[in-house]
């Protein structure tokens, strides 16, 4: 069909068939269309078909599109989808599952971890760190002893559902040079106090700058979200005593301070406490133990190490 023939369906409601053709019209905002349509009035076991035509890429991606705008009433074929023996397809279904963000999914991708096709068991990891799905945090903090591009997606995962159970062992893959950077950016999205005496360790003893800045932006993000306490710092002070650290740790953070970086050099926001507004009495006090802890990562660092 052409162009005009294709609008004249639009207009008058086009049948499934003619949907289907229109799914692979060459012009983008015909398709766009048809996907739309085929959203509203195609079954999920009928867009599924198209899943897996290789031969026919235009209409395949359509078909993913249109089962992804479907949401949740497409979960359950494509749950099926991704226990099939057609991997590519098994593949395609988990990422759209990744993007629908349905929480009942959750279950169904978690045996997907242990799946022998790796591709498939990276697009699972990926989909159930989405899902934020913390059922699923045993089976990640197993694949960090997996295949190293697992090891990469489980560590990924891990950070963005934010459990402290996995704060150890993130902690344990910091010395592996291949996952410790990424490793230290999920400790950080986790920001559990339980890792910030390590992570300050860390800070005196690596002058690798992708690293340190890395550990900076997680120390500030667990002192942004808790209030440690000062034998925290007192012990990174004494540290940086007996090893004698002071000068290169004082050079790091002092240059941070006048720099453009803005990530590493900003003040932090304090996270406000639960509770009624201060009073105007307790607002014109001087700066309490809060503030003090909640001030600024590199000022407060750069103290500890004077």
């Amino acid at each position: 069909m052409g162009t005009p023939e294709i609008e004249k369906v639009f207009q008058a409601g086009a049948s499934d068939a003619q949907i289907v053709v229109a799914l692979q019209e060459s012009e983008p905002a015909l398709r766009e269309r048809a996907i739309a349509l085929a959203a509203r009035h195609l079954a999920p076991e009928t867009l599924g078909r198209f899943v897996g035509n290789d031969e026919n890429a235009v209409l395949r991606n359509a078909a993913l599109s249109a089962l992804e705008r479907q949401g949740p009433y497409a979960v359950p074929h494509l749950v099926s989808l991704s226990r099939g023996e057609n991997a590519e397809v098994a593949m395609f279904a988990v990422q759209i599952l990744s993007r629908i963000k349905d929480p009942g999914s959750a279950r169904a991708l978690l045996p997907l971890l242990e799946h022998g096709d790796s591709n498939i068991a990276q697009a699972a990891i990926e989909a159930l760190g989405a899902l934020k799905a913390r059922e699923a945090v045993p089976g990640l903090i197993r694949l960090l002893d997996a295949d190293l591009w697992l090891q990469f997606a489980a560590v990924a995962a891990l950070g963005e559902i934010g459990d402290p159970r996995a704060v150890q062992p993130l902690l344990d893959a910091v010395p592996n040079e291949m996952l410790s950077e990424p490793a230290v950016d999920a400790l950080g999205r986790i920001a559990s106090p339980e890792a910030l005496p390590r992570l300050l360790t860390l800070l005196a003893d690596h002058d690798r700058l992708p690293l340190r800045d890395g550990v900076l932006k997680a120390c500030a993000a667990i002192l942004e979200a808790q209030l440690a306490p000062p034998s925290v710092f007192t012990r990174f002070r004494r540290k940086l005593d007996e090893e004698r650290r002071d000068p290169g740790v004082i050079e790091y953070l002092g240059g941070l301070l006048g720099s453009d970086e803005v990530a590493l050099a900003r003040r932090p926001t304090p996270r406000k406490p639960a509770g009624p507004p201060p009073s105007a009495a307790s607002t014109s006090a001087p700066c309490g133990r809060r503030c003090r802890s909640s001030s600024a990562t590199v000022t407060r660092a750069s103290g500890a190490a004077r």
